[in-house]
């Protein structure tokens, strides 16, 4: 079933979304795009953190609904900036179905700044039943979604992948 998302609705859980994260004083931002990438920008702005890094990454194999791989791949080299004294980074992506992706960026991040940064997830969908049951689960205490979905039958389409997003 394909689900339309609305920019009302954006709005809303991006505020939902600030107001749960903004107890911590975030050093970095990193959008995972393309999908990861309105929310990250809106995220960056609410909770106020200037440093934004984008990590480009692909799950899906074309724009069809439901045409997925198993796992996510870097394919392009991450744009992280250079920052001394980090320690709290926030990776965003609008769907998180298994963790692979999460888990990803987390060793990249690890590797740029070191082990002492704690890093947190966000992203509008989660599928918390897929997590928890595949490799991934130990990501689930550090990730908040405000929506719960089941990615094998549900496909997110958001107002920025439609034709006439910027107006739906």
């Amino acid at each position: 079933m394909i689900q339309p998302y609305k920019w009302d609705t954006f709005q809303q859980d991006t505020s939902l979304m600030i107001q749960h994260l903004n107890h911590i004083e975030w050093d970095l931002i990193v959008g995972v795009a393309r999908g990861g990438l309105p929310l990250a920008v809106s995220l960056s702005h609410g909770l106020q953190c200037k440093n934004f890094g984008v990590v480009i990454a692909a799950k899906t194999n074309s724009e069809q609904a439901f045409d997925l791989n198993s796992t996510m791949n870097v394919i392009a080299e991450p744009a992280l900036p250079s920052l001394d004294h980090i320690h709290n980074v926030l990776v965003v992506d609008d769907i998180v179905a298994l963790g692979d992706g999460f888990s990803m960026v987390e060793k990249l991040l690890l590797q740029k700044y070191g082990n002492h940064i704690s890093v947190r997830f966000t992203s509008l969908f989660a599928d918390v039943e897929q997590i928890r049951q595949g490799p991934f689960k130990q990501l689930i205490p550090r990730l908040f979604s405000p929506n719960s979905i089941d990615n094998q039958s549900i496909w997110i389409e958001f107002p920025w992948e439609r034709e006439s997003g910027l107006y739906v």
